[in-house]
């Protein structure tokens, strides 16, 4: 079995509390060392998956994009792992059209309504080359859009993004 270098993996010092140790009974160690069943993240757990170690590009600020045909709104991957979150209101039930343009390559994720977990659609190339492209049939109400590079280790730059009714 080979190990992973550290530089591979992201993660804590060692939890005795987290939900990521096996449990395991001491009649498996030689010393009698044994782990107990946890099914709760722990303090520690919690503080990982919000911190920016484990999600390095997250960012907090959205920018709301106008729902309408128009030239689309420029933005910019620029780091590896960089995530970009833009939300947009369908006022009316029907058609939507959410794509990007440009020359880098990115993934797009659409959640809602009225949710921010709550995966609607997603998309790698739909659209024009490495672009993505979701139409979908939304009900009114909130969406978020995802925007991210699609490979975290290289690659970033600049894109357009919009959103319209068809």
């Amino acid at each position: 079995m080979n190990k992973y270098a550290h530089d591979q993996i992201n993660g804590t010092e060692f939890d005795a509390n987290s939900i990521m140790l096996y449990s395991f009974p001491a009649e498996w160690t030689v010393d009698g060392f044994h782990t107990e069943p946890n099914n709760t993240l722990s303090d520690m757990d919690k503080a990982f998956i919000a911190s920016t170690v484990m999600y390095p590009g997250k960012t907090s600020s959205v920018v709301e994009l106008p729902v309408a045909e128009i030239k689309a709104f420029e933005a910019s991957i620029g780091q590896p792992g960089e995530e970009d979150l833009f939300t947009f209101t369908a006022r009316s039930t029907g058609t939507y059209i959410m794509e990007t343009e440009g020359q880098t390559d990115l993934v797009m994720k659409l959640f809602g309504p009225d949710n921010q977990t709550q995966l609607v659609a997603e998309d790698d190339d739909g659209g024009n080359g490495f672009n993505p492209r979701i139409t979908a049939d939304l009900a009114s109400g909130k969406y978020y859009l995802q925007v991210r590079h699609y490979n975290r280790s290289n690659g970033t730059g600049p894109y357009g993004i919009k959103v319209y009714k068809s």
